[in-house]
């Protein structure tokens, strides 16, 4: 399946995507060099370790401890998608990977989420647009290659999945990838013509 980060076109949005739509408090943290701090910075590691755990419940509890000014931090909205995500609660992710894009549009993480999150919901189209108008704002962010190879695979498109994969390759790890890719059900269509990754050197 396609890759979701784990630690745009106005109309595919589904929530409303404008600064007037965030609370005054969010705004001056995204224009600030604002940090978590203690205690709540540990809670936020916890939270992690838990995810890494692959277990979303504990990280949901910890991420309940902390401070309720925080929670509009892009970290912490990361953290609560990716928990909705190990939950399969699409529509929550939904609104959270827009929040995310609105807080951080910079940063590949959010337009990555939210077109993972289209694909899951079975919007694919809409995710393969997402990520086609971001590929050159992120030039080496390899994962939204990969996606692009899933969701062009998934949409019929085998020779530009093939193209995707190519390209993602020259941004990660070859053997990665590749290995990655002969084990994803998204790029079945493909397997055939994926090459062997390179052995170990």
């Amino acid at each position: 399946m396609a890759v979701a980060l784990w630690l745009s076109r106005t109309e595919l949005f589904y929530v409303e995507n404008t600064p007037e739509a965030f609370p005054l408090k969010q705004l001056m943290i995204m224009d600030q060099d604002v940090s978590i701090s203690p205690p709540d910075c540990f809670h936020v590691s916890s939270a992690q370790g838990w995810l890494g755990l692959n277990n979303a419940e504990e990280a949901a509890i910890e991420l309940e401890k902390i401070h309720p000014d925080y929670r509009c931090f892009p970290e912490i909205v990361e953290i609560e998608w990716q928990i909705e995500a190990k939950r399969k609660r699409w529509e929550n992710c939904l609104k959270l990977a827009n929040h995310l894009t609105a807080l951080v549009p910079n940063q590949a993480q959010g337009w990555i989420h939210l077109a993972f999150t289209l694909h899951e919901m079975q919007e694919t189209q809409r995710a393969w647009d997402v990520l086609l108008l971001k590929v050159d704002i992120f030039p080496k962010e390899w994962i939204i290659r990969y996606n692009l190879a899933c969701y062009a695979a998934k949409l019929g498109k085998a020779e530009e999945a093939k193209e995707w994969l190519d390209c993602a390759c020259l941004f990660g790890s070859e053997r990665e990838i590749l290995g990655m890719a002969l084990e994803d059900p998204d790029l079945k269509s493909i397997w055939p013509s994926i090459r062997k990754p390179p052995r170990r050197s």
